[in-house]
């Protein structure tokens, strides 16, 4: 199984293959990492996600909840495919696809929602908690074949009921429940 470690205060994101948890190691012994750039602000969260390119491997998804673009927190995340990871040392902004939010610490909390259009790839949900009464952001498998820069705004958004109930400050992406042929997305909302 593989091991991802994620520093914050700028940092890394470190990624160890094959990694065993039988002994001590160290980070240092990383196969890949993804650094921090200026803009991307602190390295916060990192999330394993199923394979959206259909090309039988996952993705790895980064977050810089305090991200700046013209003196604005936005949040940022970068969407990391397993043919993205090389012995070079990528930054944040190298993602093929990076997805600026709107504030809010966006990509606080991120997941995959089980295949919920029938094409049989899951979608992608991210988070800002802190917008309002929180937002929970949704793109398709078909929304995320183009590389480049992405908005939080162009997304699907599932806003919180009232201010402060932080929607999405936990999600997670579950099978099919009640047996529609859908996946289910259970989102936290600790304000509420």
């Amino acid at each position: 199984s593989d091991l991802f470690y994620s520093e914050s205060g700028g940092g890394a994101v470190h990624i160890l293959l094959n990694a065993s948890l039988q002994s001590s190691t160290s980070v240092s012994s990383a196969t890949y990492q993804v650094i921090a750039d200026s803009s991307s602000g602190s390295l916060d969260g990192v999330w394993f996600l199923s394979d959206f390119e259909s090309d039988g491997g996952a993705e790895l998804l980064i977050a810089s909840t305090d991200a700046v673009l013209q003196g604005n927190s936005i949040g940022r995340v970068g969407l990391f495919t397993s043919s993205e990871m090389s012995s070079t040392v990528p930054e944040l902004s190298d993602a093929e696809r990076v997805i600026e939010g709107d504030g809010g610490r966006f990509g606080a909390a991120a997941t995959n929602w089980p295949d919920i259009d029938g094409d049989g790839l899951d979608e992608l949900v991210v988070a800002a908690p802190d917008h309002s009464g929180g937002a929970v952001y949704l793109w398709h498998s078909d929304d995320l074949i183009d590389s480049g820069i992405m908005l939080a705004a162009d997304a699907v958004m599932l806003a919180g009921a009232s201010d402060g109930d932080e929607l999405g400050a936990s999600m997670i992406g579950m099978t099919d429940i009640d047996k529609d042929g859908y996946g289910e997305l259970a989102i936290g909302a600790p304000g509420a």
